[in-house]
């Protein structure tokens, strides 16, 4: 049986995050959990550790952990963290356009632990009678308000009322209205670790307007500024997603295009390409900003999102546990919108532009205007000897110094205009 040390030495850990402490902290408890932090903040190990560690005094056969993920990718790469940490159990995965027949003879002839699958497919093995919940011990939903978005409930709820469940645990970045139904109707007395207030990432935002050059020629010079560790570029349109990643094929050589439409096989071998920082920059869609298991130190965001809910979790794969990481997004003339609703929910912009060869901030009017009045003020002279008043006399010479300073300046606006 192996101790908490002993799990974490395993996992390369070197100490648990906020959300890994607060969960494992509360899951002894008898009753169901709701989790809720900001991506990248490690929420699928918070509930592998101690179901893990409960494992280690559970002697009974048969199914006793299912993990329902809203798509193929994440099933992956959860199938891949769960055999890291339990290599002794019967882990399964159960996917779009996987073999049925071939699934359900092998089912038959093995009797599993695990089974971490979309719930459109976990469904459909349980109907055929492969799958069973009759020992189920725990049922996870994971990237829950990204389940949600896709009509889950309708799914796997038929099956909810009519199984026996073990303890629920539901794991998502945000809860949404649409979810609340759901936990209200299966969870009864849950307890809620919520740790976003904590967690806050270390994230600059950038926008670069694009004026009268065309987005791609914006990003060509973008990418001939930065120099990033690994990238993502995230474009909204399969057409555009396409147009971009072969102009950046053509400036670098380590680059990935992950798309809908590819072979499951040829995106999971991307996707640990990801991983293991074998690619430099990646162009996708927004299938990559929920969930999976790589961090970015640069995201590019080729345009907005059409829910700019989105924004946010293309922004969450970069600046994760603990580290920093820049966000720059080309903003087009039909934009500007979008950055003020963005920044009511509390992001800031740096607006920088790309001159000679260099990025270089763009001052707003009011931080050009203090700067002069500054300089303004550092001519006025002090006086020498200290005499009574001199307080008051100098901050007067200040103001009428100032005064002229800003008449000037109003004089050349209207003579400009």
């Amino acid at each position: 049986m192996k101790t908490r040390k002993e799990i974490l030495e395993k996992l390369n850990f070197k100490k648990l995050s906020i959300i890994q402490e607060k969960t494992i902290e509360a899951f002894p408890k008898n009753q169901n959990l709701v989790i809720v932090a900001p991506t990248g903040t490690g929420k699928t190990h918070s509930y592998l550790i101690p179901i893990f560690e409960k494992f280690q005094k559970l002697y009974k056969k048969g199914l006793k952990l299912v993990i329902l993920i809203p798509t193929n990718e994440l099933v992956f790469q959860v199938t891949d963290m769960v055999k890291e940490l339990f290599n002794d159990y019967k882990v399964r995965s159960f996917y779009g356009s996987m073999d049925r027949s071939r699934e359900i003879a092998w089912l038959e002839r093995n009797e599993i632990d695990i089974a971490i699958g979309t719930p459109s497919k976990i469904k459909e093995f349980i109907e055929l009678g492969a799958l069973s919940f009759s020992n189920l011990e725990y049922l996870v939903f994971d990237e829950a308000d990204m389940m949600f978005e896709i009509d889950f409930a309708s799914q796997i709820a038929p099956i909810l009322k009519t199984s026996k469940l073990g303890k629920l645990i539901l794991v998502s970045a945000t809860i949404s209205l649409a979810m609340q139904p759901f936990i209200k109707e299966f969870f009864g007395n849950y307890i809620l670790v919520d740790t976003t207030k904590e967690n806050i990432l270390d994230i600059t935002h950038y926008m670069i307007k694009t004026g009268t050059r065309s987005r791609l020629e914006v990003l060509e010079r973008l990418l001939k500024v930065i120099n990033p560790f690994f990238a993502i570029i995230f474009v909204s349109k399969k057409e555009n997603q396409d147009e971009v990643y072969n102009l950046v094929s053509k400036l670098f050589n380590d680059v990935g295009n992950l798309s809908g439409n590819m072979p499951i096989r040829h995106r999971r071998n991307l996707i640990r390409d990801c991983q293991d920082f074998k690619i430099q920059y990646l162009v996708t869609s927004d299938i990559a900003s929920r969930g999976l298991d790589f961090t970015a130190s640069h995201i590019i965001n080729f345009d907005f999102p059409y829910h700019l809910e989105y924004f946010i979790h293309r922004a969450g794969r970069t600046g994760r546990m603990g580290q920093s990481g820049d966000v720059y997004s080309l903003v087009g003339p039909n934009d500007h919108r979008k950055i003020q609703n963005l920044e009511r929910r509390g992001i800031e912009f740096k607006e920088v532009k790309i001159t000679r060869g260099e990025l270089t901030e763009v001052k707003t009017r009011e931080q050009v205007i203090k700067e002069e009045e500054i300089k303004v003020i550092q001519k006025v002279r002090k006086p020498k000897k200290v005499k009574p008043n001199y307080k008051k006399k100098y901050q007067e010479k200040v103001e009428k110094e100032l005064k002229e300073h800003r008449r000037k300046q109003y004089a050349k606006n209207r003579k400009s205009r």
